[in-house]
């Protein structure tokens, strides 16, 4: 089946003029709900199995850091990913995302750590840059019913690579020096910078104030 991604187009929620989704969107978004069905979700987790068809014990762990409780997927090939990406061996695997009710929470990488993978809960369209990367492709491997070829040449994620153990497990405004650096983190709304792991991308601080306590 041919598909040209280029015919699809956006509707605005303000019947306003209707603008094209780019390639990459599109794509992502197609990858994305193809994972899905595919085997990873939350569902799913609990059934991956390993190399003699035994189902896997406690893929899915518990735990508590920054003030709640998180969900870790804990299979061996994730983790591998996650511990190399950030530079951290302690890590025990990939943080879940806990937000945005039934079918995003539970079923994708947690967004505040992982916000390039095309297996983020939510992506915007404006943004191009979603990666289809070896460690949400990990899973696959893990499931027990796929083997992935040629692993190590999918996407790297940037954000947060090579900075340790810090990263992943502390609140934003808390990560260390060198994110700081990086622009990974900014709280002055007038602050315009280069950011990303290799600073090639001018970003500005988009802060907001609320009224009401947030989740």
């Amino acid at each position: 089946v041919s598909i040209n991604l280029a015919n699809f187009k956006q509707g605005t929620a303000t019947g306003e003029s209707e603008e094209a989704f780019s390639n990459n969107y599109l794509i992502s978004v197609l990858a994305h709900e193809m994972s899905h069905a595919l085997g990873w979700n939350e569902k799913a987790f609990k059934n991956f199995r390993d190399e003699n068809g035994n189902v896997l014990q406690n893929t899915v762990e518990n735990g508590n850091m920054l003030g709640k409780q998180i969900t870790l997927l804990t299979t061996p090939a994730v983790t591998k990913q996650v511990r190399s990406h950030f530079g951290c061996p302690s890590l025990f695997g990939m943080e879940i995302e806990d937000q945005g009710g039934a079918g995003t929470a539970g079923s994708h990488p947690e967004k505040r750590i992982y916000p390039e993978t095309y297996m983020t809960g939510t992506m915007n369209s404006n943004k191009r840059g979603y990666i289809i990367d070896s460690m949400a492709l990990s899973v696959f491997q893990d499931s027990g019913w796929y083997q992935v070829k040629n692993l190590d040449q999918a996407g790297r994620l940037m954000w947060g690579r090579g900075l340790g153990c810090r990263v992943p497990t502390h609140k934003c405004n808390d990560m260390g020096a060198k994110a700081n650096e990086l622009g990974m983190y900014c709280s002055n709304e007038t602050q315009v910078f280069c950011t990303g792991f290799n600073m090639h991308v001018q970003g500005h601080c988009d802060v907001s104030k609320y009224s009401d306590a947030l989740p």
